[in-house]
């Protein structure tokens, strides 16, 4: 719109009025779209998500989000602002597309072979800006969709699982929703008491077809003292001095020496993320207060700390010698409270009906299975696909919208110096290569940052996950679905556009055009 404002400027507008114009013209389209992007974006909220829905919220952060776009908008109109109160009347008069760049060196070239490709490229140079930003908006997308994808499609779901089920895929434990369900730490006392775990339930567990181990934990139900004065109910699982090599390599501090830790009363706590709500950050030397069922007060000492890693078991928070069991428990003759079963790989189904039927005659224990875990994390994770997917999708349509703006705008302005170049011999088929060899080279730059930059992030990302081991094994797998479908996309708007934008052409003859402002 340069020679509009030109035109403004000779009837008298001053440069401060134009300023106001532009900035106007932005706060128009701003009270315009944001009111419809506000319903349309609750509107795509509650399908994502129907029951999070809540009217209070949404209005909040409708109004917060419109406040936010309205500063954006005001930023983003000083920069166009500026450069339309520069414009004077003469300039307008003759302004062209072409841009006058002394520092550009290809002017200095005074023969040039012409081709509807070198013409396309000679057209993307004269404003590289537009050109850089055009590649980057579209290139940004494909960027996040090859991360997201490939860090999605790489999650071994069931290799996830096995971090809660290291030693096996099935787990029985003693109580009808487990332990962790017993507030009272006598009425699991209880249970243990009246133990199905026998030596012979055990042993016909281990002697049915495809089981490989049968591997039980013991541990002792108390309520404890915490040295924040916090008193909860906590499992002291027991570990066997055979058990210290592979328990050792995730100390922290301290000692996992099974005689030191009997000779001296002591506990290893491990370093959980929700000590914090206890109020407690475990320490060497710290004592800890575990009331017996006969009345008395046990202190254990801290000895050590340990990674908060899986053992096979949602009850590791304290680990302490065999031998301290019996005293946390007076009388407990089998303080077995879980069993896990390994099964031979394509097996665990038959294992786990007779399994089943074992233990259909005891209802208070409850069996889980790794199986059920890796359906459950993969059922959540394909949930939040959608809205990963939904926020790279309306990226990517702004970046096409961005690419098919600056094609069109293309085509507008440069109406009568592509009309020269007919008068001077161009062809339409020469005219036709020209505009689609423009359009492609937007899309080979696209091409270029999506598998370049796309694919090493979306790589670094599945490394990063996968060093990090909290998701299971991440092993990267290049999606080359999704990059096939956002790549075809912007191909197929480009030359969608380009025969669009030509047949625009052909609606206007060469004198029409010649004369347009």
């Amino acid at each position: 719109k340069t020679q509009e404002y030109g035109l403004l400027r000779i009837i008298g507008t001053t440069k401060k009025q134009v300023e106001r114009i532009v900035f106007r013209e932005g706060l128009i389209l701003c009270a315009r779209s944001l009111p419809t992007g506000a319903v349309l974006g609750g509107l795509v909220g509650y399908l994502l998500k129907p029951d999070g829905w809540h009217w209070p919220t949404t209005i909040a952060m409708a109004l917060l989000t419109c406040a936010i776009l309205l500063v954006v908008i005001m930023v983003a109109s000083l920069k166009p602002v500026r450069l339309a109160a520069k414009v004077t009347p003469v300039e307008a008069m003759r302004h062209t597309s072409y841009t006058d760049d002394k520092n550009d060196k290809d002017t200095k070239k005074l023969h040039r072979s012409l081709s509807p490709r070198t013409l396309a490229g000679i057209n993307m140079g004269r404003n590289k800006k537009k050109t850089v930003l055009t590649i980057l908006s579209l290139g940004v997308c494909g960027i996040l969709l090859m991360a997201s994808a490939s860090y999605l499609n790489a999650i071994d779901f069931e290799e996830m699982a096995r971090l809660s089920y290291p030693r096996g895929e099935l787990v029985i434990e003693l109580g009808e929703n487990g332990p962790g369900s017993y507030s009272i730490a006598n009425d699991f006392v209880t249970q243990q008491k009246n133990n199905p775990f026998t030596d012979a339930l055990m042993q016909s567990i281990a002697d049915i077809d495809g089981v490989e181990d049968v591997i039980a934990d013991r541990g002792a139900y108390n309520d404890t003292l915490l040295p924040s004065d916090t008193e909860s109910v906590f499992m002291f699982h027991g570990f066997t001095p055979e058990d210290e090599e592979w328990l050792d390599k995730d100390l922290l501090s301290g000692t996992f020496s099974y005689d030191e830790l009997m000779a001296g009363k002591g506990v290893v706590v491990a370093d959980w993320a929700d000590w914090g709500m206890y109020g407690w950050e475990p320490a060497l030397g710290d004592i800890v207060s575990v009331k017996t069922p006969t009345g008395e007060t046990m202190a254990l000492m801290v000895m050590g700390i340990r990674k908060d890693t899986g053992l096979g078991t949602d009850y590791s928070m304290f680990l302490l010698p065999d031998g301290l069991i019996a005293e946390l428990q007076p009388g407990l003759e089998n303080p077995i409270y879980q069993v896990t079963v390994k099964a031979e790989q394509g097996k665990t189904e038959q294992i786990e009906a007779a399994v089943r039927e074992y233990m259909s005659a005891y209802p208070d224990t409850r069996i889980r299975l790794m199986s059920d875990e890796t359906a459950f994390l993969e059922s959540t994770y394909n949930s939040l696909k959608m809205p990963i997917y939904f926020i790279v999708i309306f990226i990517g349509v702004f970046g096409l919208i961005n690419l098919v703006n600056t094609l069109m705008t293309n085509v507008i302005v440069r109406k009568k110096e592509l009309s020269v170049l007919q008068t001077l011999g161009l062809t339409g088929r020469q005219l036709r290569q020209m505009i689609l060899a423009e359009g492609l080279y937007y899309v080979f730059g696209t091409i270029v940052l999506t598998l370049s930059v796309g694919t090493l992030s979306g790589y670094l990302l599945c490394q990063a996950f996968d060093t990090v081991g909290t998701m299971g094994t991440v092993v990267y797998q290049f999606p080359a679905f999704h990059a096939a479908l956002y790549l075809g996309a912007v191909v197929l708007v480009q030359v969608v556009f380009s025969f669009v934008s030509l047949n625009t052409l052909k609606k206007e003859s060469l004198v029409e055009r010649m004369r347009g402002v």
